[in-house]
């Protein structure tokens, strides 16, 4: 996630941690041999949360495409 989003590790962790005390996501934290690994998943209200993210940026998208500026 951090390579995908481009923040920091601090700055990725501050965030999955807002989002999970928001309910959005779980965090599954263990160790695979000495390597630790971090699993995040979404919850069914964070689902539904990026799921209306979404379809609120295709409405403005979509609107955004057919704006005209006032002359």
């Amino acid at each position: 996630m951090q390579r995908l989003t481009g923040l920091t590790g601090g700055n990725l962790t501050s965030h999955l941690a807002k989002l999970e005390d928001a309910g959005l996501v779980t965090i599954d934290k263990k160790f695979v041999g000495k390597t630790p690994r971090t699993h995040v998943s979404l919850t069914e209200p964070g689902r539904a949360k990026v799921t209306d993210h979404w379809e609120q940026l295709t409405r403005l998208n979509a609107a955004a495409q057919h704006w005209q500026p006032n002359r």
